[in-house]
């Protein structure tokens, strides 16, 4: 008799923790649910650091979206031959339930697009300012994280003053001019949301 109070016992108390370990697993599955299905994060501002024109040159960019998918930014940083900025605007598309989630982004800028760096030789050192197109991808891997990963590419419109400031140094004896001006720009960055 008390071996089958003993088997009872046992029983009940194996369905309850099992019951309890099934209903742990339901509410773990949705709030991983929960927690994947969550949309890009849609910032109303943001401030990022990293590498291309909209950063400056190496440098940090601030944005703001007065409205949900239209952008107003600035960068600052070091452009190899001095202190380089860019400002414009940022039109974006904002994809949700996506893995990763992501947005694509058009943007438009005025401020530095090139710069001559002349090893040896500060004085040739120049920067030249002008327009910038590009297209580009913000990322966040992980929804519920502090920022996402900005990529994009750029097409600088130089000014003839830069094109003919490269064919001057192209021209000049004692300089060996190994590279030419890139018809495109590439910038990558993290960006940390704000608000």
């Amino acid at each position: 008799m008390q071996c089958q109070k003993l088997f009872w016992a046992i029983a009940i108390l194996f369905f309850q923790s099992t019951s309890i370990s099934i209903a742990q697993e339901t509410i773990n599955k949705e709030k991983n649910a929960t927690q994947k299905s969550k949309p890009f994060p849609a910032d109303k501002s943001s401030l990022g650091i990293g590498l291309g024109l909209d950063y400056g040159g190496y440098g940090a960019c601030f944005t703001i979206y007065p409205q949900k998918n239209i952008g107003v930014f600035g960068g600052i940083g070091y452009a190899l031959a001095g202190l380089g900025y860019n400002v414009g605007l940022k039109a974006r598309v904002l994809f949700n339930n996506k893995k990763p989630s992501a947005s694509l982004f058009v943007a438009g800028m005025y401020g530095y697009n090139t710069a001559f760096k002349i090893k040896n030789l500060g004085t040739l050192n120049k920067i030249f300012y002008g327009p910038s197109l590009g297209i580009g991808l913000e990322t966040a891997v992980k929804p519920q994280k502090a920022g996402v990963w900005a990529f994009a590419v750029y097409v600088p419109i130089r000014s003839q003053e830069a094109l003919d400031y490269q064919e001057y140094l192209k021209s000049r004896p004692f300089l060996d001019m190994k590279n030419d001006l890139l018809p495109i720009a590439i910038s990558i960055g993290y960006k940390f949301t704000i608000h």
